[in-house]
Parts: structure tokens; sequence; C-alpha cells
């Protein structure tokens, strides 16, 4: 059986990190809203990566091409840094 893990998103905010409101990851708004980024399969594990994004910027990303690959960009980055 695989292991799934989940593994969140955010901008760092005055929020706790263990809540289920952060900032959204683009704008820093707090929100609640989610968008899956990627999901990585191994031969032992799931892994996916969640976003907290706020609906105006989820809006924006579905008509600014740009602001999509900047997003798609930092997400990388993001899960690069982290080792995630």
């Amino acid at each position: 059986m695989k292991h799934f893990r989940r593994i969140y998103i955010y901008k760092d905010t005055k929020m706790p990190e263990n809540g289920w409101l952060q900032g959204c990851f683009i704008c820093y708004q707090i929100t609640g809203r989610l968008l899956t980024f990627d999901t990585k399969e191994t031969s032992k594990n799931i892994t996916e990566y969640v976003v907290f994004v706020c609906p105006e910027c989820k809006k924006q990303l579905n008509q600014k091409e740009e602001l999509k690959n900047d997003y798609t960009e930092k997400c990388n980055e993001y899960i690069q840094i982290n080792n995630l």
C-alpha cells in the first residue's frame, strides 16, 4: 500500500501554522481556498501539492498567462527549496 502525503503551500502570515486559513500564495490575503498544483507518485508514495489561492487570484490565474507561468515557477521553486 502506498503512503499518501499532502503538502500545503502558502505565504506566511500571523495565522496558526496548522489552521485551515492561510495566506494566498500570490497576494497574502487570508483564504481557505485550495488549488491542487501537482501530484507525484513513486513506487512507495503519493505526494499531492495543494496551494492556498484566494478567489480573485484564482480568477487572474485563469485569465493571465504571465501570472500563471510565474505562479508555476514559484511553486516549483518553493517545492525544490524546501525539499518537499
